[in-house]
């Protein structure tokens, strides 16, 4: 199941392809086993982590609006013990923030060795939120994609590994779970959720995939 989800080095996709139900041949009850299997693999793995303090690892949650990126942090990755595991979420810049390069605020929460930090969102939005909004020109936005990609290999040749997820839902699902949602009928309609929508499948995996 798990081999299905993932997406190889130098792999270029568009998430319009991929099938966000692949996995409902598995009922809830096998999912919950399974993931209760992963989370005792996934807390022992920690453990290693920590004890042995020669790499770190960084994981980078992305996903569309309603995906569910706060419940994934509290669900599956209370799994790991939060002496040595912290998230952050990325937020809009706050003013020292804005004073400092776009790296600035990830770089200074890297993990140390030993160590696992989970981003909420991240760098990404650096690209991804800026480009919707037109605050930077394309030739900035392919610069920051190549500058992204440098950073990561950067961190991960001072051995801190990182591990990508996207939380992928289809577009009905989303639109379902807006309806529910109070902040709907303050957004004017669905026309910001679909900018957003297509900026995270076409401009948010422009050729970053490389890195994973």
């Amino acid at each position: 199941m798990i081999k299905r989800l993932i997406v190889r080095h130098n792999t270029r996709l568009r998430l319009k392809n991929w099938d966000h139900d692949c996995i409902v041949e598995h009922d809830q009850e096998h999912a919950q086993n399974v993931l209760i299997d992963l989370m005792n693999q996934m807390s022992d793995l920690q453990y290693k982590l920590y004890a042995d303090k020669g790499k770190a690892l960084l994981i980078v949650l992305q996903g569309i609006d309603t995906s569910g990126k706060d419940s994934t942090i509290r669900h599956v990755m209370g799994a790991f013990n939060p002496q040595s595991c912290r998230a952050l979420s990325f937020k809009t810049p706050d003013n020292e923030e804005l004073s400092h390069d776009y790296l600035w605020r990830a770089h200074k929460n890297i993990p140390a060795k030993g160590e696992i930090v989970i981003f909420n969102r991240s760098y990404y939005e650096d690209v991804i939120e800026v480009s919707v909004h037109k605050m930077i020109s394309k030739s900035t936005c392919h610069k920051r994609y190549k500058q992204i990609n440098d950073f990561e290999k950067y961190l991960v040749e001072n051995d801190i590994l990182i591990v990508k997820l996207f939380l992928h839902i289809s577009k009905d699902e989303q639109r379902r779970d807006f309806r529910n949602d109070s902040m709907i009928q303050q957004n004017n309609g669905n026309s910001r959720i679909m900018i957003y929508l297509n900026a995270d499948i076409g401009i948010g995996i422009y050729r970053h995939m490389r890195m994973c």
